[in-house]
């Protein structure tokens, strides 16, 4: 399992030690300069010394007093005669004589050196020290430069054990108070003092919680309905199996049988609405675009033969491309359930018409019209409420349909509204308007 406070030491350790190798790099290269421009100045030091004076008891002085600053010296009279010439001249460093005033570098006897030379009247003094004597020093000087930040890296790791230690508590306490929370609490989570990083978490959990919330209320709802709903469909077939089992002529047997098969459909459509409902209740459905106007002539060609058989001529009006978002399902559902319900209040002979059309504000409108008797007042809101049926109402439905329109019309953020389709006559008919919201 992997450990945020492990990965932060891990990663931390790593940036620290490679900060103290960048530090020792960096200091290595600005000791190597201050070094060369030091030693630099004792060369020309040494050189104008022998130059001036000519005593070169004052070179030996020079190198006994310091010992570390290691050179060789050779001073030419204007005529080329060697004046003079320590031992390492020769020995070690054999380089040909420079006219040209200055620093400059060269090799010899397989060593790297850098030699000042200075021009006189009198003649030429030539000062030249190993540049590795240079490097060995500058490394000395870093590597003690070093040591503390290595003697500081341990204690600096200790001290941030116990930060990130110290800043991971919210987490654990947050940890600890879902931890302790009873499974039957679903309200949101007690806010306090928590760091500004730790509340999109608790935000993401309330928000879960208030999800799963949501999914049970819809289970218990889905559960509760099944069970009120169902017991008077089962207890009808129980019924008509019965007056099947008991009719002994052949004509009666097949009128109890035909009457057992409605009582199966209507069940199986119950269970089919309840299962829609409770799908579209429970989810958040996949959104993407679809053109309103070729679905409802795709779902006016499925529920035709539904309408050819009860008598109601069904058309449609849907004039594309008419783009909404929503899911295509729902959306599917929406159309079917308000065709189904227009054809089944609708007398035989007349007619259920679905449109979609663009209204001046850019809006998509669906509207399906019937020619039933239509929805009172006082009754067009609470038609969208499940199992909710208009007193007086003798047809065969769920009263699940209308409550399916209107969920999937919320997931849409589409409005809904019902008017009169022929205002003024008999029977005035029904208009379900759904307005969908412009896309962008």
């Amino acid at each position: 399992m992997r450990s945020i406070r492990r990965n932060l030491m891990v990663t931390l350790a790593g940036v620290f030690a490679l900060t103290a190798l960048a530090l020792l790099a960096a200091s290595y290269a600005y000791v190597s300069r201050e070094l060369d421009a030091v030693f630099d100045d004792e060369l020309k030091q040494v050189a104008y010394a022998v130059r001036m004076h000519g005593d070169w008891r004052e070179v030996e002085a020079f190198r006994q007093a310091n010992p570390e600053f290691l050179f060789a010296t050779r001073a030419y009279a204007a005529t080329g005669r060697i004046v003079f010439e320590d031992r390492l001249f020769g020995l070690r460093f054999s380089a040909p004589l420079s006219s040209a005033e200055g620093i400059s570098e060269t090799v010899s006897n397989g060593r790297r050196w850098r030699v000042f030379t200075h021009v006189g009247p009198e003649g030429v003094v030539q000062i030249a020290q190993p540049e590795d004597v240079r490097s060995a020093l500058a490394r000395g000087l870093a590597l003690r430069m070093l040591a503390p930040i290595m003697v500081a890296l341990p204690v600096a790791l200790i001290l941030l054990g116990w930060g990130i230690t110290r800043g991971l508590r919210p987490l654990r306490v947050t940890t600890e108070r879902v931890r302790s929370r009873a499974p039957e609490r679903l309200d949101p989570l007690e806010r306090g003092a928590e760091p500004e990083e730790v509340r999109p978490l608790l935000d993401a959990i309330d928000d879960l919680i208030r999800r799963v919330g949501h999914a049970l209320e819809v289970q218990r709802r889905f559960v509760a309905d099944a069970a009120h709903e169902l017991r008077s469909p089962l207890a009808a077939l129980k019924i008509q199996v019965q007056l099947a089992e008991r009719a002994h002529d052949p004509v009666e047997r097949r009128e109890a049988l035909a009457d057992l098969q409605r009582g199966v459909d209507r069940a199986t459509h119950l269970v089919a609405q309840l299962l829609s409902l409770a799908r579209f209740d429970s989810q958040q459905r996949a959104s993407s675009e679809v053109d309103l106007a070729e679905l409802a002539r795709s779902v006016v060609a499925r529920v035709a033969p539904l309408a050819e058989s009860a008598g109601v001529d069904l058309g449609a009006e849907a004039i594309g491309p008419a783009v909404v978002t929503g899911p295509p399902d729902g959306l599917d559902s929406l159309i079917a359930n308000l065709i189904e319900n227009a054809v089944r209040y609708t007398p035989a002979g007349g007619e259920v018409t679905v449109s979609v059309k663009r209204d001046v504000r850019g809006r998509i409108v669906l509207a399906v019209s019937d020619g039933g008797p239509g929805i009172p007042v006082e009754a067009r809101e609470q038609v969208f409420e499940r199992f909710y049926r208009v007193p007086g109402d003798r047809t065969t439905g769920t009263g699940l349909g209308l409550a399916i329109v209107r969920t999937v019309a919320d997931a849409c953020h589409a409005s809904i509204r019902i008017d009169d389709a022929r205002p003024g006559q008999l029977p005035p008919g029904a208009l379900v308007l759904v307005e969908f919201p412009p896309t962008t």
